[in-house]
């Protein structure tokens, strides 16, 4: 046991007070674990210990203590990064002291003679003589010695810079091994453990056994735990270390190993600032050093060898550490080594000739060097890190920042000049690249910096290095500073914003059904970069402030760095994303189809900026052209078979029909109701008529209501098509002769039955009227006419959506199979992104992409006769029945809608939130609506009221009245309120079956009020007689109520027409018209590009929807 006369006021005073303390802590947590207290000799001991670290780690602790007279001597080993006395050794010391006082004062004299016999190591005769016994009887053949291999001994060789020169070091370290066969870069700090034993081989004792004894070990210029190699006994060890091929150089990975001897001789170099250096004549960059003899490390071969050369041993020392003889030193250095230097290897003594005051030119090299900086308060990490080194040039001759010499030589010819250096100018060019462009540098930093790194500068951690090279860089050098970039500078970036866009088009085969395309820059020196491939991957994935970008930084193949304009990127973002999501796997040249034209117009138009240079595909371009600019396409003559005046917009829609059939797209006429779409699309077919293009029919498909309109108004407008009409039992008697008719006319409900003989036949072109039949993609209506055959295709509808951009999926999907991509593609890149997020960006760029083929005019654009339509909305609150009623119904439905929801999900509750809402909206309209209810029979009906006070008046004033309701059975209640007063009407709903009756009667002012079901009546009727429409009860599908307006409000109108819509007050009436301004909003951004996306029906919706009255 050691001596308690160690005390902890010795321990204090061998460490400094930071460590003590931080120890003594650690001792009071009782982190300290003993593991061994051993007497090696007379006042020696060794003390092995564990200590539990701050993160989590232990540390191995080996103490050795020595008492000489009254004093100790203590050295602490440690596998902490501080290696020695550190605080863990403090904390093992105190608790030595605490377990030995403990001790002592415990034991009784019984106890003290157990415990000196111990650590004397005496025991009985008895016991050594039964331990002998046993030994003896287990003796079996010594095996032979293995070594753990799981760790292995290599060795780490250092030439630390010194005032003196280099001397060669070589330090052993424990690395763990993997199963590969390589070294990881786990280590054990502590070598010469009792537990480490095992990993040394009988050649690593014998070599490290050698470098204890012959020896000494170093402790400076941070060569802890190394020995330096010098003289015979050295460079003997130095060669057998490098056979062991476990050796390497400090700072790399790599081992070396022992090579062939070389022959070199040596040279004076001048510098351009007459500076004096030795150089051999190897091709190689060797690197020299002397142990007893002169020795050579080849980077390139990483072998280590001997240098055979005629120079004598006792000069080729100083050779080896020679120093750069700077010019004012020449001729002292010439006179001093032609004592010792063989005249060939003696400097050459320059004079200076001339005196100068110098005005230097400030020069930053930039390149990457490994800088020591913080790692935590204790140590130090080595990192590669962008550095900046900074001189300054005086004539030919450049100075480092941090060289104290007041002059600067240059060499002229044979003569030196002198430069006087300017400090103050020097100083003002530090400050301005410290102070005003971020750099700091590395000494004011680092913990302990290389002395390669330790004049450098760095960038501070707040600055962006994108942003020094391309901005700061290009200033300074404005300001007059020289810039070097090394190859190996992490931020070498190319800016190339101001360099030219090219497009490369290639077009496969004679015509332009496809093409393909690359995108790139055009550098000056004529190379060209292919951007698709950096696109792709950016646009596919980009980052998530992408938006508050400037430029975006990327890698080429060839590891060079380039700086893109993030405004141009985001100027074609839109049309590259779409492109892209049509591609599967990475892409050098995109191969797009025809009806990709439009994007490569957006494309063109969104690159302008960028002086785009476009090669190839001129076909292509011009369509491109073409479709950008679809309000400047050539008139297209009316032929004379057309017997009707077009006005100026419809002779546009004219042009643009002939314009998509001569380039094989689809198209969508969007015009408002009653601005003559019908008129448009029968002057279309007989141009194509005249042209002798119609060798087979055009076949049209709307709804049963619509037949007799198309019938009559090809009639009159254009006689000499001939039409058949396929409508009822006897148009099966016309299938085999419809190639004798240049019109076919026939149904949506009609298609399923007539879809084998329709699918034989090859129509010139196919026109749905009122396509919003096929708006759901997955209906039997929409299945069949994809299926039919045609050259041309044209959807006419005054509402192309109506509540959400999968009905507008669904018409492009007719007309033009794979132009928004596929359903699914669809919906993540335009439908979520405006419906959900409301993306203003995806909204636009959707709309330019369909806007040349859609074509949509309203009719406060184009119809300016048009009288104008006065909307007026009538609240009205519910009766105190009606009231009770609607609370009853809606608080049951709510709560069996929560449960639903929470059980099915939204989705899946769908049917019985249409129900709920169902039965509110008939409360509103007329209690009596829901049949199954006693109670509601009995009730009164407030908006009915209303109705029937306004109808008189209204009847009173000439008015000619619309009045539309969804439910039949509303419509029903009405006639008896109207029979009541005797007031004559007529109606139209889904059971009419002479539907011309009511019209004509209504229009020909026999009637003032037209009774119509919503359903029935609020498509392809022209009701121009009157000019008041009521709607009785909103929808919440603003399009269907606008479409029965224009029942009234069309072409031929010349009365203002007066719009009346009666809603109950705090319903879900009420609330309806919220969302019909949301829904007309969706419709709206898609259908003119000036608007903004609207939002899609969501949770909070139902939630409104469902609340109680207000």
């Amino acid at each position: 046991m050691i001596p308690i006369t160690l005390t902890s006021e010795v321990v204090k005073s061998a460490f400094n007070d930071i460590y003590f303390h931080r120890g003594q802590q650690y001792y009071t947590e009782g982190r300290v674990t003993l593991i061994d207290i051993r007497k090696k000799k007379s006042h020696r001991w060794m003390v092995d210990a564990e200590v539990q670290g701050s993160k989590r780690y232990s540390y191995d602790v080996e103490i050795h203590i020595e008492q000489r007279g009254g004093r100790f001597f203590i050295r602490g080993e440690c596998d902490c990064p501080m290696r020695i006395n550190c605080k863990h050794v403090v904390a093992t010391l105190l608790k030595v002291i605490a377990q030995s006082g403990k001790m002592i004062q415990e034991v009784n004299f019984n106890d003290m003679r157990q415990m000196l016999q111990y650590t004397a190591g005496y025991t009985s005769e008895s016991t050594r003589v039964d331990t002998w016994l046993n030994d003896i009887s287990h003796l079996k053949e010594k095996p032979l010695f293995e070594c753990d291999k799981s760790y292995q001994v290599f060795f780490e060789l250092s030439q630390p810079e010194s005032w003196r020169g280099k001397k060669t070091y070589c330090k052993p370290i424990l690395f763990k091994m993997l199963k590969s066969g390589g070294r990881s870069k786990t280590t054990k700090r502590a070598l010469f453990t009792e537990s480490n034993k095992m990993h040394f081989s009988r050649d690593d004792k014998t070599l490290l056994g050698r470098m204890m004894a012959e020896h000494q070990w170093a402790s400076h210029a941070g060569q802890w735990d190394s020995i330096e190699l010098r003289e015979e006994a050295g460079e003997l060890l130095f060669i057998d270390i490098l056979r062991t091929s476990r050796c390497f150089w400090s700072g790399s990975d790599d081992d070396v190993a022992l090579g062939s001897s070389i022959t070199l001789s040596f040279h004076w170099a001048t510098l351009p600032d007459g500076t004096q250096r030795l150089k051999h004549d190897h091709e190689s960059p060797l690197r020299l050093f002397c142990i007893e003899n002169p020795w050579y490390f080849d980077p390139d071969t990483r072998q280590i060898g001997r240098v055979n050369t005629s120079i004598p041993p006792s000069v080729i020392q100083h050779i080896v550490n020679i120093p750069d003889i700077p010019p004012e030193k020449s001729v002292t250095a010439r006179q001093v080594l032609e004592k010792s230097m063989p005249k060939n290897l003696l400097p050459v003594a320059y004079k200076i000739k001339q005196s100068k005051s110098g005005t230097p030119s400030p020069r930053l090299h930039l390149t990457e060097k490994t800088v020591r900086i913080p790692n935590d308060g204790w140590s130090y990490e080595d990192a590669k890190l962008p550095v900046a080194t900074v001189s300054f040039r005086y004539g030919d001759a450049h100075i480092p920042w941090e060289n104290t010499r007041e002059a600067v030589y240059s060499l002229s010819g044979k003569n030196i000049v002198r430069y006087k250096r300017d400090f103050s100018a020097e100083e003002a060019a530090l400050r301005q690249i410290t102070e005003t462009h971020h750099l700091t540098p590395v000494a004011a930093q680092a913990v302990a910096p290389h002395a390669h790194t330790a004049n450098a500068f760095f960038l501070k951690q707040d600055q962006d290095p994108a942003a020094f090279t391309l901005d700061t860089l290009p200033e300074l050098r404005r300001s007059g500073w020289e810039v070097d970039v090394d190859k190996d500078y992490p931020w070498d970036i190319m800016d190339v914003s101001m360099d030219e866009w090219y497009a490369d088009l290639e077009e496969e085969g004679s015509g332009i059904d496809w093409f393909g395309l690359e995108l790139g820059i055009l550098l000056p020196s004529g190379e060209k970069i292919n951007l698709l491939p950096i696109l792709q991957r950016y646009l596919t994935n980009p980052p998530k402030d992408a938006s508050n970008l400037k430029r975006m930084i990327t890698h080429l193949d060839d590891g060079r760095k380039i700086s893109l304009p993030m405004e141009r990127i985001q100027n074609a973002a839109g049309t590259l994303i779409d492109i892209f999501s049509r591609t599967t796997g990475p892409v050098d040249t995109l191969r797009l189809s025809r009806l990709e034209a439009m994007r490569l117009a957006q494309l063109q138009k969104a690159l302008n900026a960028a002086a785009l240079r476009w090669h190839g595909g001129q076909k292509i371009l011009e369509t491109a052209r073409k479709l950008s600019k679809i309000e400047t396409l050539p008139e297209v003559s009316v032929p004379d078979i057309f017997h009707g005046q077009l006005r100026s917009y419809q002779q546009t829609g004219l042009s643009w029909l002939q314009f998509l059939r001569e380039y094989q797209f689809g198209g969508i006429l969007s015009d408002d109701m009653g601005l003559g779409k019908t008129i448009q699309a029968i002057a279309h077919i007989s141009v194509e008529k005249k042209a002798g293009r119609l060798q087979s029919p055009v076949l049209v498909v709307a709804p049963t209501s619509l037949m007799f309109n198309w019938q009559s108004e090809i009639q009159r407008f254009s006689p000499d098509l001939r039409v058949l009409l396929l409508h009822g039992a006897q148009r099966r008697q016309h299938h085999d002769r419809i190639n004798e008719y240049d019109v076919v006319l026939t149904t949506y409900p009609l298609l399923a039955r007539d879809k084998e003989v329709l699918l034989k036949y090859e129509f010139h072109l196919l026109i749905l009227d009122e396509a919003q039949a096929i708006k759901n993609a997955r209906s039997q209506a929409a299945h069949i006419v994809i299926q039919l055959r045609a050259k041309h295709r044209l959807c006419m509808t005054g509402t192309p959506m109506e509540n959400h951009l999968g009905e507008l999926w669904s018409l492009f999907h007719f007309m033009m199979p794979g132009f928004l991509g596929t359903e699914k593609k669809f919906k993540a890149l335009f439908r979520v992104p405006i419906e959900k997020n409301q993306d203003e960006g995806r909204r636009k760029h959707l709309a330019r992409i369909v806007s040349p083929f859609l074509l949509r005019r309203k009719k406060t654009d184009v119809a300016k006769e048009l009288p104008d339509k006065t909307i007026m909305v009538q609240t009205v609150e519910l009766n105190t029945g009606q009231r009770d009623l609607y609370e009853t119904i809606r608080l049951s439905m709510q709560k069996k809608l929560r449960e639903s929801i929470k059980k099915m999900g939204l989705a899946r509750s769908h049917i019985m939130i249409l129900d709920a809402l169902l039965k509110l909206r008939q409360i509103c309209c007329d209690p009596r609506l829901l049949k199954e209810n006693k109670t509601a029979q009995k009730l009164s009906s407030a908006k009915l009221s209303l109705l029937m006070s306004m109808l008189p008046d209204l009847v009173e004033e000439g008015r000619r009245i619309l009045l539309f309701s969804q439910f039949t059975g509303m419509l029903s209640l009405i006639e008896k309120e109207l029979d009541a007063i005797q007031m004559p009407y007529v109606i139209l709903t889904g059971q009419t079956r002479d539907r011309r009756k009511p019209v004509e009667h209504f229009q020909a002012g026999k009637v003032p009020i037209f009774l119509i079901s919503l359903k029935a009546g609020g498509t392809g009727l022209n009701l121009t007689a009157a000019d008041t429409v009521i709607h009785y009860d909103p929808w919440w599908n603003p399009a269907a109520e606008n479409q029965a307006t224009d029942r009234a409000h069309r072409i031929g109108q010349d009365k203002k027409v007066f719009v009346y819509r009666l809603v109950t007050q705090g319903t879900v009436e009420e609330k309806i018209v919220e969302l019909q301004q949301r829904k007309q909003a969706l419709a709206e951004s898609l259908l003119n590009n000036d608007a903004k996306g609207g939002p899609a029906f969501s949770m909070n919706d139902l939630q409104i929807l469902l609340g109680s009255v207000e």
